[in-house]
């Protein structure tokens, strides 16, 4: 058996020991499955199948190596896993239609990636997310703020808290954060009502097929509202609430649908922000939290999906 992760070059994974990806290749190498990777640029067409310019893993003290990459048809594998990051741009949306050119299943979709932006997939389910506008205009934003006194502005297509950036009527330095997003109208920006109680009650559950993984509370840095994990926040442990599942169970019908089988959700104050579908992470936050190896059931279910 052999998977295909397409993701980032370790050089620029931002922490391999918790990393998820890394997670997941460490508990194939476990089982003997062949592991394999390449960045989205080593993809091509030839024949009509696409292509990977790959490399073997392999794994010494949670350690990834790689050896020469090699060409190989994505028919070979068995299991190809899409875990690049954003931004979601030109080069993103055509790797998704060349990974729909090869009959091994991809995770997660294809179709469900190019089709279910991460920050405006939420419009998906508006009884459950905070008022949210979103807009290339800088006189809208403005009137937003004035509406709701304390606002968060972030781009449509990154991560990792990038860009994102708490807006007030009276900061001096509003006209550049704004700006930043929008870039003087031409890119649009997701405006949300700031949500106060975000330095307690951020949430990021990790979500297997409509089942809830696990739940991490993140506890921004000192100084800043963004709880990313990749930019300082703080894993602790928490329990999973009615309501959390109540919007898991709100959006699972639409992410089936979409073939978004593994996915993040982030839920502040019981109000849903975004789900994360490029690349998911959260396992090894997860097993040092709470002692449960859960990559065990993510890798349980890839192999059940790859026989399928």
């Amino acid at each position: 058996m052999k998977f295909l992760f397409i993701m980032d070059p370790f050089e620029k994974l931002m922490n391999m020991k918790t990393d998820s990806t890394i997670e997941m290749m460490g508990e194939c190498i476990k089982r003997k499955i062949g592991v394999y990777c390449c960045d989205a640029g080593d993809l091509f067409l030839k024949k009509g199948i696409t292509h990977s310019l790959a490399a073997k893993v392999s794994m010494k003290n949670k350690k990834p190596s790689s050896s020469k990459p090699t060409d190989l048809s994505l028919d070979d594998f068995n299991l190809v896993l899409m875990r690049k990051e954003p931004p979601y741009d030109v080069n993103f949306h055509h790797v998704t239609m060349l990974l729909e050119r090869t009959k091994t299943k991809v995770i997660n979709s294809p179709f469900g990636l190019r089709n279910s932006n991460e920050k405006l997939m939420a419009f998906n389910f508006p009884s459950i997310i905070p008022e949210t506008i979103v807009t290339k205009n800088e006189e809208h934003i403005k009137s937003f703020i004035k509406k709701h006194r304390k606002a968060v502005i972030k781009p449509v297509n990154m991560y990792d808290g990038i860009d994102v950036f708490l807006l007030t009527q009276k900061d001096p330095e509003l006209y550049r954060k704004i700006n930043t997003v929008i870039n003087q109208g031409q890119d649009y920006g997701i405006v949300q009502e700031f949500i106060d109680s975000v330095y307690e009650s951020d949430r990021r559950i990790l979500v297997l097929d409509g089942k809830p993984l696990g739940v991490i509370k993140r506890i921004p840095k000192k100084g800043d509202f963004r709880a990313n994990m990749a930019i300082g926040g703080t894993p602790t442990k928490t329990k999973i609430t009615k309501n959390d599942l109540n919007i898991i169970k709100t959006a699972h019908p639409y992410l089936k649908k979409q073939g978004l089988d593994f996915v993040g959700f982030d839920i502040v104050e019981g109000k849903l922000l975004e789900i994360n579908v490029t690349c998911p992470t959260g396992l090894v936050q997860l097993k040092v939290l709470y002692g449960k190896n859960v990559t065990k059931d993510v890798i349980d279910f890839y192999i059940k999906k790859s026989k399928s």
